[in-house]
């Protein structure tokens, strides 16, 4: 350190803009407050020049955080829970309703098959040749049943 000390006073005695004050007493000069001229850093060592030079972590100033009462936060989850509470029971409502339909859908189409069970006219097909002999169109409107056909 007092090597340093040395050096750098020589540097700023060497500079013109440093005053210097030299008692009787002392001959070693003697630097006046707000004189003394940091050297520059010069160009950095990576080659990066672009880059600042970075503040360490414990000289970054703080500022105090702005947090909400204990009140504030409680009446918050309150009312989160109350609107999750109403979204929860709004799907529930939305899922019934579904279901509801889709139960009655089922009801319905069980109905309608059976009304048209019930309405048909049925041919029994004796000759199994008639079967063979038909287009494709007329075998397909055929329905076969077990029991009715007859060999």
């Amino acid at each position: 350190n007092e090597r340093t000390s040395r050096q750098t006073m020589s540097k700023a005695a060497k500079d013109k803009s440093v005053e210097i004050e030299e008692t009787e007493e002392d001959t070693t000069p003697k630097f006046t407050p707000g004189t003394y001229v940091k050297a520059s850093k010069g160009r950095p060592t990576s080659g990066r020049e672009w880059k600042k030079p970075q503040k360490r972590h414990s000289a970054i100033v703080k500022l105090p955080q702005l947090r909400p009462s204990w009140e504030e936060k409680q009446s918050r989850k309150r009312e989160r829970q109350q609107v999750q509470q109403l979204d929860r029971e709004l799907q529930e409502e939305r899922r019934s309703a579904k279901a509801e339909k889709r139960q009655r859908s089922e009801e319905r189409a069980a109905m309608r098959a059976a009304n048209e069970k019930k309405g048909e006219t049925v041919q029994v097909i004796k000759d199994p040749k008639k079967v063979k002999k038909m287009s494709k169109k007329q075998y397909k409107l055929i329905r076969f049943q077990p029991g009715l056909f007859i060999k």
